[in-house]
Order: C-alpha cells, then structure tokens, then sequence
C-alpha cells in the first residue's frame, strides 16, 4: 500500500493519533511520519491542530479526501491485477498437475485471503475434473499412498519438491 494512503486512512480513523503511535502502526520511522505529514500539511491535504503543546489532531481536507480517493482507487485497481495473477497461476498449476494424473490437492498454509483464492481455483475446476482437495496443517496429514499435489503460497520457505508447489511462483511446467 502506498506510504501517504496508508498515512491518510490512519487519520481518518484516529485524527488524534500522535506521530510516535502512527510511526509504530505503519513501521515507517518516526522521521519518515514526521516527514510525510509535513509535506501532507504543506500541500494543504491535512491540517494540524495543537490539543497542547505536544499533542495535535489531524484533519482531512477536501484536497486530502481527493488525493486518498486517488490512491484508494489506484491500489484498489493494482490489488485486483494482482488477484486475478494468482487465480490464474493457481489455475495452471492445477491443470498442469490434473495432465499428469494427479487429482489429489492438499492446501498447506494459513487460511488466509490467498488461501480462499486457491480454494476458489480448485472448486472451479472440480466442475471440471474429478479432483478432491483438502486444508492440512502439517505435512503428516498426507495420503503418501496416492498421486497428490501440495500447494503452498507461505512467505516462509518451504522447501520444494515434485509434491509441494508453491503457487505464488511462475511455473513454466510443473514437475510430477
């Protein structure tokens, strides 16, 4: 997400926000705050009033509210592109595994956003194919005794093999 989005959507839900605490919500140094919400004051996009000497409230003016609604609009268009590459990629790592006779999919991960996509692809193409998926939490629950695919989208490294793929990465083809 961009930086000033992230800063104007803070403020918008907490105006009286001092600049330690939105320093520390977003991970950007105390330096960087202070350094955005200058050139946020100066370009007229929000306003600071002082509560007391050390603590001041933040306001969202209309030239704020267009410039959040541009960048709101811009990473709104930018995460559906996104979205719509790993459907695809999600896709074709299962069709490519379903070519080589394996119908068995095991969805290893959090159950987060990423995984609901994966999960999408593989209800979608059980229309299609006799396939069967299922949501494991460790590598033990594995039927090793049938075909199968593990797939994973983790930032954390898992190591791969002709079992685990991980759907986040561009497979040319995909090892059986």
């Amino acid at each position: 997400m961009d930086k000033t989005l992230r800063i104007l959507l803070i403020i918008e839900e907490i105006p009286d926000i001092s600049q330690r605490q939105l320093a520390k919500r977003t991970g950007y140094s105390l330096g960087t705050v202070n350094g955005m919400l200058q050139k946020l004051i100066d370009k007229n996009h929000i306003v600071s009033k002082a509560i007391t000497p050390n603590h001041y409230i933040y306001e969202i003016t209309s030239s704020g509210d267009s410039l959040k609604a541009s960048l709101l609009y811009d990473f709104i268009i930018d995460g559906y592109e996104i979205i719509g590459k790993v459907r695809t990629q999600a896709k074709k790592v299962i069709e490519e595994s379903v070519r080589q006779g394996i119908f068995m999919f095991y969805l290893y991960g959090q159950e987060d956003a990423l995984f609901k996509l994966i999960k999408m692809s593989l209800i979608e193409y059980k229309r299609k194919a006799a396939i069967d998926y299922e949501s494991i939490e460790s590598m033990d629950q594995v039927d090793t005794g049938a075909s199968y695919r593990i797939l994973v989208w983790n930032k954390e490294l898992i190591e791969m093999n002709d079992h685990v793929v991980n759907v986040l990465l561009n497979h040319s083809d995909v090892s059986n």
